[in-house]
């Protein structure tokens, strides 16, 4: 066969018809019939059996960099590997356990296959309280060991106790550049601050100004308490009680004192007496416990138990049955108070001495007024018709009721004279200074005079 002028098969005989060189043959006729009628370039790389990408690797440039490559046996054989963990496995990259831990930084990130130890970064924000494990009440999550570790649920107390210490007495104070712990002073120092300047400190007390040894009440007020003839109401706004070497100051005070009571607020010893002066005294401990109490010294009552402090206030005094009478002070005056069973003490009634070149009689103080009594409020009263004298001095030096006062002996400070026929009653108030333990009187037959009360010798 000629193609161009050349011949493409050999010329010889193709044998017999239905051998195999004659089936050969007719094959390749077939075939390169395919080749010399194909449409194009494809068709004929189909034709022969040469398509690219099914039948033929195309040309890669990266094939011939690969086929320029000098492997070797191991290195073949990881193409072989079944698939990842296998060829892990070869090359001996697994270990048996890996470690993550995680410090402050950029967040959890990266990913991949866990080949190696890993450090995994915290994002500030990027854990919240609600994914931290739950905390018991009023603790923190610290550490309190003096190294590196993991933190734990520890109280306050127990955080500060590791960071400053625990000596008992110790103080937590703010330092010039952070807090510190400030030891416990000597035994009856006091902590002192030394400004915001300073940090504080202990130092000794300073000497207490001492107050005066004196018994001073300002605002004081005795009256019956509410069960009449058994009680007394005992109050201040302020009182100064004496000590042993200083006194002590109180403010508010009040106490209630029965005359049941043998101790604090009631009498100091023994049992009540009839016809008596009563001392009312205002006593406290040193820490200010208060109370009152009844006694028959007017400057050394028995004081009870724990009690060092106390101070005259007024007095009492009881009647033939023992009762109180009602008796109503302010300050350091004192007046009978008049109720359904008592009056006012009688100073001197009837005839009594001589009113015109008069005779005194002495009449004694206790009888009306206790001893600390400076003087007095009296009225005279007389009752109708003649005979209604009444003389009352401090002394018996003073004249009669009819003496001018150029005379050597002066008509006496109490000095009533109703006069003839005249209506009965009392004829007015009139004070008078106390010199000593009796007062002189001269009265009447139809005269007398009354003590409406005193004035005490109180620091008021």
């Amino acid at each position: 066969m000629l193609i161009g002028g050349k011949s493409l098969f050999r010329a010889g005989p193709a044998g017999p018809p239905g051998s195999t060189a004659a089936a050969a043959l007719t094959d390749v006729v077939a075939g390169m019939k395919a080749v010399l009628t194909a449409a194009n370039l494809p068709a004929a790389r189909q034709a022969f059996g040469l398509t690219i990408g099914s039948a033929v690797q195309a040309w890669s440039a990266t094939l011939d960099s690969l086929s320029a490559l000098t492997t070797t046996a191991f290195g073949r054989s990881l193409l072989t590997q079944a698939d990842a963990p296998t060829a892990l496995t070869t090359l001996g990259a697994v270990p048996t356990a890996r470690q993550i831990s995680a410090t402050a930084g950029g967040g959890l990130q990266g990913g991949g296959a866990l080949v190696s130890d890993l450090v995994l970064a915290i994002a500030p924000a990027g854990v919240t309280n609600a994914m931290l494990a739950q905390a018991p009440a009023y603790t923190l999550k610290a550490n309190l060991l003096a190294g590196t570790a993991s933190p734990q649920d520890v109280g306050l107390s127990a955080l500060i106790d590791a960071t400053f210490g625990n000596t008992r007495g110790a103080l937590l104070y703010r330092g010039a550049s952070g807090w510190a712990l400030l030891a416990p002073g000597s035994n009856g120092q006091v902590l002192t601050s030394n400004g915001s300047g300073a940090d504080p400190g202990y130092a000794a007390v300073a000497a207490a100004a001492s107050y005066p040894n004196v018994a001073v009440f300002n605002g004081l007020t005795v009256k019956p308490g509410s069960t009449a003839g058994t009680q007394i109401a005992l109050a201040a706004a302020a009182v100064l009680l004496k000590g042993t070497s200083a006194g002590l100051p109180l403010q508010n005070v009040s106490a209630t004192i029965s005359t049941g009571t043998v101790g604090a607020n009631g009498l100091d010893t023994g049992t009540l007496a009839a016809s008596t002066w009563y001392a009312i005294h205002a006593i406290a401990k040193a820490d200010g416990t208060f109370a009152g109490l009844l006694s028959l010294s007017a400057t050394a009552p028995t004081l009870p138990s724990g009690y060092t402090y106390a101070a005259r206030a007024s007095w009492a005094r009881t009647d033939a049955s023992k009762n109180l009478i009602p008796i109503v002070q302010t300050g350091r005056v004192a007046r009978y108070k008049v109720d359904g069973g008592h009056t006012y003490p009688v100073v001197v009634s009837g005839s009594v001495g001589d009113v015109t070149n008069p005779t005194f009689q002495a009449v004694a103080v206790s009888g009306f007024a206790p001893s600390t009594a400076i003087g007095g409020l009296f009225a005279t009263y007389a009752s109708a018709g003649s005979n209604t004298i009444a003389l009352l001095a401090p002394n018996s030096s003073y004249g009669g009721y009819n003496q001018g006062q150029s005379s050597g002996a002066p008509p006496p400070p109490i000095n009533s004279n109703n006069g003839a026929n005249s209506a009965s009653g009392s004829t007015g108030q009139q004070t008078m200074h106390f010199e000593g333990a009796n007062v002189s009187a001269a009265c009447q037959a139809n005269a007398g005079i009354v003590c409406l009360g005193w004035d005490d010798n109180l620091c008021s």
